[in-house]
């Protein structure tokens, strides 16, 4: 299982401590829409910053991740998946959520 998101949510990514400064920057260059855009973003983004902000693994690390992003007032999860999105879903929902 695996997902990322983008910047929409710039107050999460300030909780996850990326400087105000620098979300205002990958905004500006990555709306969210375009794929061509996102190498402009992906240049502006550390290694640091993609282990705090995406969830990919099993679904002992997504709980974790869905634990801690909950501890730190995270109301809202955006999953942006590549591939077969059904599968994804279903998968987060029986193997995470235990739906």
């Amino acid at each position: 299982i695996a997902a990322s998101t983008t910047f929409r949510s710039p107050v999460y990514a300030e909780l996850a401590g990326v400087p105000k400064a620098l979300v205002e920057q990958i905004r500006a260059v990555y709306s969210g829409g375009e794929f061509h855009e996102a190498r402009a973003a992906h240049a502006l983004t550390t290694n640091e910053m993609v282990d705090k902000l995406t969830v990919a693994g099993p679904p002992d690390v997504w709980l974790k991740r869905f634990e801690l992003a909950r501890s730190l007032g995270v109301t809202h999860v955006e999953i942006f998946a590549l591939g077969d999105r059904l599968k994804l879903y279903g998968d987060i929902a029986t193997r995470v959520l235990k739906a």
